[in-house]
């Protein structure tokens, strides 16, 4: 009987610790793709090693930062400096969500881009391997 109450015990202080613990909800990545990202570097995988070295990072200048929004429902824009120019967006995931594809499209003409991607909360970094070697750009979030 006391072996019971032993567990009994250590059942309910298990639960009463599992219930306290703080929940924590990660965004799936549509999700945490979904936001307004900023320009703020770029650069070419000279070594092509699939990494964005310091090396190989150069700043953006203020006058070329353009913005790329990611919408919810796949849709978004990228935007010039001052609105210079507005391009519309149709994105979705690929590749079992490793690649990310836009269908830029402005004036008519349609630009379609396969992303490698990796993100986090503050930044996204995205390289187009459909080019040799691969090119970077690196974002940081807005909102």
């Amino acid at each position: 009987m006391k072996t019971l109450k032993k567990y009994s015990i250590l059942g309910l202080v298990l639960v009463a610790v599992i219930s306290c613990k703080k929940e924590t909800k990660l965004l799936d990545t549509k999700n945490g793709l979904a936001h307004s990202w900023k320009l703020t570097q770029q650069g070419t995988d000279v070594n092509k090693n699939y990494k964005f070295d310091v090396e190989e990072k150069n700043f953006v200048a203020d006058s070329a930062k353009t913005t790329l929004q990611l919408k919810s429902d796949y849709t978004g824009y990228r935007v010039g400096v001052n609105s210079s120019f507005v391009d519309t967006l149709v994105w979705e995931l690929r590749n079992n969500e490793r690649i990310l594809y836009l269908n830029i499209t402005n004036k008519g003409f349609e630009n379609k881009l396969y992303y490698q991607f990796e993100y986090g909360t503050k930044t996204l970094i995205l390289l187009d391997t459909t080019v040799s070697p691969g090119f970077y750009r690196s974002y940081d979030r807005m909102d």
